[in-house]
């Protein structure tokens, strides 16, 4: 899960928030 479209695909906002989360640190922004 990571763009709002996989909110819906997944059920899972959660899942989201923390993926988005990793991205932002590994890509160091």
């Amino acid at each position: 899960a990571i763009s709002f479209g996989a909110v819906i695909a997944e059920g899972s906002f959660e899942e989201v928030i923390a993926n988005e989360k990793v991205q932002t640190a590994y890509l160091g922004q």
